[in-house]
C-alpha cells in the first residue's frame, strides 16, 4: 500500500475486534460520511482523504456478555460503499439532529461519484 494513513489502517484491520479500548488515532483521521444502524449496533462509512480508499467502521455493544463494546474497521470496495451510504442517506434523511452533523450535499455528492465507479 502506497498510501502512509491507509498503511496504518491496515494494520487496526490486520489486529480484528478491539474490545473495551478505542480504535487507534490513525482511524479518526479519516473522513466519515455518516453512519446507519442503532445504539446497539451500528456501521460508519470512512474514506482516506488521501487516496480515497473506503472503510467501513463496525461497532457493537455486547449487554449480555457484560457490557463490552467492539469495534473493527476494514477495507471495503466501492460497490459496498455504495449500499452503506444509501442506508447512511436514509438514516440522515429521516433524523433532523444528523443533518446538522453530516452534510446531505456531501453524501448526495459522494453517492453520484460511487454510481459513476
Amino acid at each position: 500500500m502506497d498510501c502512509v494513513l491507509c498503511s496504518e489502517v491496515q494494520a487496526v484491520v490486520a489486529a480484528g475486534d478491539h474490545y473495551w479500548e478505542p480504535l487507534p488515532d490513525c482511524v479518526n483521521a479519516l473522513d466519515v460520511f455518516g453512519y446507519f444502524g442503532d445504539d446497539l449496533d451500528c456501521v460508519y462509512l470512512k474514506k482516506c482523504p488521501a487516496c480515497k480508499t473506503y472503510f467501513a467502521e463496525y461497532h457493537a455493544d455486547h449487554f449480555e456478555s457484560g457490557g463490552a463494546v467492539s469495534q473493527r474497521i476494514e477495507k471495503i470496495d466501492a460497490e459496498k460503499a455504495l449500499e452503506i451510504i444509501k442506508k447512511v442517506m436514509t438514516k440522515v434523511e429521516g433524523a433532523e439532529w444528523l443533518k446538522s452533523k453530516y452534510s446531505l450535499a456531501k453524501l448526495q455528492k459522494e453517492l453520484r461519484s460511487l454510481e459513476k465507479s
